[in-house]
């Protein structure tokens, strides 16, 4: 038995999976670089004063000042939706003026259907939680640093070395005074980003577990640029043991509705730190239309 949170989350999945959906069919028809629609999940409407939550508002700008209006209402439920939310439906059609209102649900009453049938602007479609059509999709993965297991940092300057080693040393580098521990975070995070593209085919090898990889990076300074305790550093050498992981993703949820389209989203990846810049893919999504309208108009 699911929970109320369980059962509002699966409702908000299948809006989710229908904007994604009409967004394909409409980008599909629009012109090339030319965005002539929005699309918003649970709009409100107040309509002589009383309010109506949309769940899905698809708006298409028809040119000359004049808007064509879609809505969608969604119901993931396990129960058939019955006739009274078919009614509910039909009053919304009318005050948001949409061209037409299409109710999705997984299956509905002999009643509903018979009550959907009444109104000649709404439109049934049944979805469905599962498809094969995205089992040959590649599942999205996230390539993450697991862990900087050593840093070594050496410094080259005239002299003696310095008087105090410790991490947490004074310096001022490019005329801003800091540490040279700040300075060692910066240059490992500059290094990882220099090196992305190497540590992506290092990611390639990685099977069933970490893999570790060590980098060394020669580091030149010009002459004022790094100083330490008064004296000017030349140089410094870095080295990195580092070990790289892949974690797949997994799917958040896949939807078919009849005659649109499909849906598929997979799940966002929590941040691990440090992370390779570019790579993090946060809440990736795809969606196709089962075949595009000849026009706008139609959504």
């Amino acid at each position: 038995m699911t929970t109320r949170r369980e059962r509002i989350a699966k409702g908000s999945d299948l809006e989710k999976a229908v904007e994604l959906i009409q967004n394909a069919i409409l980008t599909a028809s629009s012109p090339p670089k030319e965005k002539a629609f929005t699309i918003e999940r649970r709009k409100i409407i107040i309509v002589a004063g009383v309010r109506h939550e949309i769940d899905v508002w698809v708006e298409i700008d028809a040119g000359k000042e004049s808007r064509t209006v879609f809505i969608f209402e969604c119901k993931n439920w396990q129960d058939k939706v019955g006739k009274n939310e078919i009614i509910i439906f039909s009053e919304k059609i009318k005050v948001a003026q949409a061209k037409r209102g299409f109710f999705v649900a997984p299956s509905f009453t002999s009643d509903a259907e018979a009550q959907c049938r009444l109104d000649p602007g709404m439109e049934r479609l049944v979805s469905r939680e599962a498809s094969t059509l995205f089992s040959s999709l590649p599942v999205p993965v996230y390539v993450v640093i697991q862990n900087v297991e050593r840093t070594a940092l050496s410094l080259s300057l005239a002299g003696p070395p310095p008087r105090d080693q410790r991490a947490n040393t004074a310096c001022t580098y490019r005329n801003e005074t800091t540490t040279v521990d700040v300075c060692r975070k910066k240059w490992v995070d500059e290094t990882l980003q220099e090196k992305r593209d190497a540590l992506l085919q290092e990611a390639h090898q990685v099977i069933d577990s970490p893999r570790t990889v060590k980098i060394h990076k020669d580091i030149k300074f010009q002459p004022g640029e790094l100083m330490v305790e008064g004296r000017s550093v030349s140089s410094a050498e870095l080295d990195l043991e580092i070990q790289i992981d892949v974690t797949p993703t997994r799917i958040a949820f896949q939807y078919e509705v009849e005659t649109r389209g499909w849906a598929i989203s997979w799940e966002p990846i929590k941040r691990t730190t440090p992370v390779l810049e570019g790579i993090e893919l946060g809440n990736p999504s795809f969606a196709t239309s089962v075949q595009p309208p000849k026009s706008e108009s139609e959504a």
